[in-house]
């Protein structure tokens, strides 16, 4: 939850997420089940640029954890 931004709508209907936090929910549960190797397709097509730049921030950050 922490490392998606997802904390303040852990409460939130999966429905009522804005589309940047439904691309971060997703890619939370991925990284759940397959920890050690991750598919995303296109993870920031239909989102804004500061969605998607919070998607690539995140994947950044777990990746240097990771690493």
């Amino acid at each position: 939850m922490e490392d998606t931004y997802l904390v303040g709508v852990q409460h939130t209907v999966a429905g009522r997420l804005s589309g940047g936090q439904k691309r971060r929910l997703m890619l939370g549960l991925e990284l759940l089940g397959h920890r050690d190797l991750l598919f995303l397709d296109e993870p920031t097509s239909g989102v804004d640029a500061t969605a998607a730049l919070e998607l690539v921030t995140i994947l950044r950050r777990i990746s240097m954890k990771v690493s």
